[in-house]
């Protein structure tokens, strides 16, 4: 699913993710970790029928887990034509994961689509969002991803639940009180 280098990612490594100037199915970006000094190039390509949004963002996040490193990229999903326009999946916020071993660049083809089903239409993002993700505060430390949901100026915040057993229906989103910028 993806292509990378083989640099090593280690605990209190600086990631950053930017989208190619195409946005179509790729995200392009570069690694920067203490121990090299020097950003490291990577490429992740997106199933063409699940299009990256032109003008979107990405939000990348680092976590290391039980000393099981991980990386986690947030995005929003478009298709051009999609079959079923009311589809919740449709602009929806996506998620791709790097685990363990893999998340150091010695399986470099292994991001893994998880989805995130946040149930509801208006809970979907809009084209052009801008993505933040962050780690909850608690001892959990659970991924929470915040966007501006679609059609409304209403910010949300999605957050990791541990406490379900699909991972599409870990997440639950939540209506932040404010507006985006």
């Amino acid at each position: 699913m993806a292509n990378t280098t083989s640099a090593s990612v280690t605990a209190g490594d600086y990631i950053y993710v930017f989208f190619n100037q195409g946005g179509n199915t790729k995200i392009h970006g570069y690694r920067f970790t203490e121990s090299d000094k020097e950003p490291q190039p990577f490429t992740i390509n997106v199933d063409s029928k699940d299009d990256i949004s032109k003008g979107g963002e990405i939000a990348a996040l680092y976590l290391s887990v039980n000393n099981k490193d991980e990386i986690h990229l947030y995005y929003i999903g478009q298709e051009d034509k999609p079959a079923d326009p009311t589809n919740i999946q449709w602009n929806q916020v996506n998620e791709a994961c790097l685990h363990g071993a893999k998340a150091k660049a010695t399986d470099p083809a292994s991001w893994t689509r998880t989805g995130m089903d946040l149930n509801l239409k208006r809970w979907k993002g809009e084209v052009g969002t801008y993505l933040a993700a962050s780690l909850s505060a608690d001892a959990n430390q659970f991924p929470r991803v915040f966007y501006r949901a679609k059609d409304t100026t209403d910010v949300s915040m999605a957050e990791f639940n541990i406490n379900s057993t699909t991972h599409k229906k870990d997440w639950t989103t939540t209506p932040l009180t404010g507006t985006s910028a």
